[in-house]
């Protein structure tokens, strides 16, 4: 039994010498820097990587690119100013199965205010602290938006999307992932799809707005008292929130829906 175990430990760390060689350790491989001397649009089209987009300095983009030195043998990036767009491109030179292994990230910090299109083949999309007309599209990753406000549209293919926002308009859409949305201040719409997922909104007490809840499959909950609902059943429910506003909009395939007091 002893040498049984011995020769696991040691295959263990032949696999792990292995990887070590293959991929090695994920470190900055590129950056780059745009100035700016007003709010232009920021469009990102990565191939299978995820990207992070945090606040930095008011008249500067930096973007910061981590990965296995071997990306930049069968990765391309493209960094493009014009006029009031900026664009940030990476694309592979061939097709390659091996980079979901690579963990390629793109870091990137940008001024707090600021409009941004930023879409990704595979992998997850974080923003924080950013306020500005700000679209998400991923083919399976989740999506994260923190501290946000302004105007935002999420979609992924798969996976979960996750809501923070403050006077904010949302539109979030997923395949088959749950969708969460932390709301406060001014109602500004609510639209939030998924095909099979639950769906949980979290807003304050005294929030207006106009309700609409539809399950195929699932449970509808509120902590608030509807007024002038049309249509009450176990799977549609249709009224007003307080003095009402502008609509939220909650609709899933199969999942459960519960509409919640945020303390």
């Amino acid at each position: 039994m002893k040498s049984i175990n011995v020769l696991i430990i040691t295959v263990i760390f032949a696999i792990s010498a292995i990887g070590t060689f293959a991929f090695g350790k994920d470190v900055l491989i590129k950056s780059h820097k745009f100035n700016i001397k007003s709010q232009t649009l920021l469009e990102i089209k990565i191939e299978g990587s995820e990207i992070e987009i945090t606040p930095g300095n008011n008249d500067e983009i930096l973007v910061e690119i981590f990965g296995n030195q071997r990306v930049t043998e069968h990765f391309e990036f493209i960094f493009k100013s014009e006029d009031n767009l900026i664009k940030v491109i990476g694309e592979r030179k061939i097709n390659w199965n091996f980079f979901r292994s690579l963990n390629l990230i793109f870091k990137i910090k940008i001024p707090s205010n600021f409009n941004i299109n930023a879409s990704t083949s595979g992998g997850d999309i974080k923003v924080g602290g950013i306020s500005g007309n700000v679209s998400m599209n991923t083919s399976g990753g989740d999506i994260w938006a923190d501290e946000f406000s302004g105007m935002l549209k999420a979609i992924t293919s798969g996976g979960d999307i996750k809501i923070f926002a403050n006077n904010a308009q949302i539109d979030a859409k997923t395949s088959g992932g749950d969708i969460k949305l932390e709301l406060s201040g001014e109602s500004k719409g609510v639209d939030l799809v998924t095909s099979g997922g639950d769906i949980k909104i979290f807003i304050p007490q005294n929030f207006n707005a106009e309700l609409e809840a539809i399950t195929l499959g699932g449970d509808i909950r509120s902590q608030f008292e509807l007024n002038k609902v049309r249509t009450l059943a176990k799977n549609k429910v249709y009224g007003i929130i307080n003095s009402g506003g502008e609509k939220i909009s909650a609709k899933t395939s199969g999942g459960d829906i519960s509409i919640n007091i945020l303390k």
